[in-house]
This record gives structure tokens, sequence and C-alpha cells, in this order.
């Protein structure tokens, strides 16, 4: 946490399982004392058998003294809340991001455009998720990821269009992000039959 580089701390944000080499690594980081290392392997466990001790590690972590951890924690417990969070919830969250320091709301920008999808709010949803790869594009499976469900949800908006030229900047710009990419690809060839 003493780094000035704090901002490039790996934290997931897309809900992917792990490999077994990073499940395991994750569980280790979980289990030490450093704030910091127990906040990215929570992180990453969440989609795994291991959630309710990462969630629990992030509600304490929630209340940490170091202001970064604490609202990175209280980010990755959005993720645990997306399915069931009413829309006062998400304008909660939303509030929240003053306190988060701009270095650091690539992540929490996404969960945000998630939500906001998630309840049919798909203005304020392309808004939120664009903020991703347009300001930080370096956070490159992250921006690839935003990109790909802005476009989805430009498709709910009609605008697409608008959509397909999303796909294809994923395609053209994050073509080594695989996952995003071959999603790309197919809601691209999906629209081209319509």
């Amino acid at each position: 946490p003493a780094t000035p580089h704090f901002d490039c701390i790996p934290l997931a944000w897309v809900a992917e399982q792990p490999s077994p080499a990073l499940e395991q690594a994750a569980r280790g980081w979980l289990s030490r004392e450093q704030p910091a290392a127990a906040l990215l392997g929570a992180s990453h466990l969440l989609p795994t058998a291991a959630r309710p001790d990462a969630v629990a590690r992030l509600r304490r972590l929630s209340a940490h003294g170091d202001r970064r951890i604490a609202l990175l924690a209280t980010a990755q417990l959005w993720r645990t809340a997306m399915a069931t969070a009413d829309k006062s919830e998400v304008d909660t969250w939303e509030s929240v991001f003053e306190q988060i320091p701009e270095s650091l709301r690539a992540g929490p920008y996404f969960v945000l455009g998630q939500a906001r999808a998630r309840l049919g709010q798909w203005e304020e949803a392309a808004l939120a998720l664009l903020r991703t790869p347009i300001l930080y594009p370096h956070e490159r499976k992250l921006a690839a990821a935003a990109l790909v469900d802005a476009g989805r949800v430009l498709s709910r908006l009609g605008r697409r269009a608008k959509a397909a030229r999303l796909y294809r900047e994923v395609l053209q710009t994050y073509p080594e992000q695989s996952r995003a990419a071959a999603e790309a690809r197919h809601r691209l060839e999906t629209l081209s039959q319509e």
C-alpha cells in the first residue's frame, strides 16, 4: 500500500472463475495480514467457493483506516450486491465516487454500469461503462469488457451502429483480450444478421 503505484493493484472486477493457480494464490493473499494483499485475494475469490470468506474479509476491510483500501473493498462488495440492489442502493454507490481517488475508479465505474444495466437504466449504464475505456484505457481487460457491455446496452437502446462501433473497437484495440474479443465478434455478427 505504500507504493506510489497503488493504482496498478490488479483487482478482479470482471466476474470470471480464476485459474486454479490464481485461485490458490488468492487464497494465500486473503489470509495475509497486509490489507492490500487481502483485498486482492478477496477480489479474485468472489466467484469461487471461498466467496463467504472473501465477503467477510471485504466487510472488515471496508472499515480499514487506509481510505483507498476501505473504498475499494466497499466497491468490491457492490459486486456481491449487484443482483439484488435497487435504484436507491445503486444511487448510494454513485455518491461514494467522489471519495474514491480518480486513479482507482475504473473498476467501480464498471460495476456501477453493470448495476445500472441490470436495473434497465440504459443511458446511465452506458455512461458509467464508457468511462472505463475512455478514462482508463490502460486497464485493458476491464476496458474491453466495459466496451462489450456498453455495446450491449446501446443495442438495447436501438443504437445498433454505435454498438457495432464499440464492438469493432474491442477487436481493433484489445484483440489480446480473447474473452471480450470473442464476445464482441459474436455480437457484431449478430448485429449484421438482424
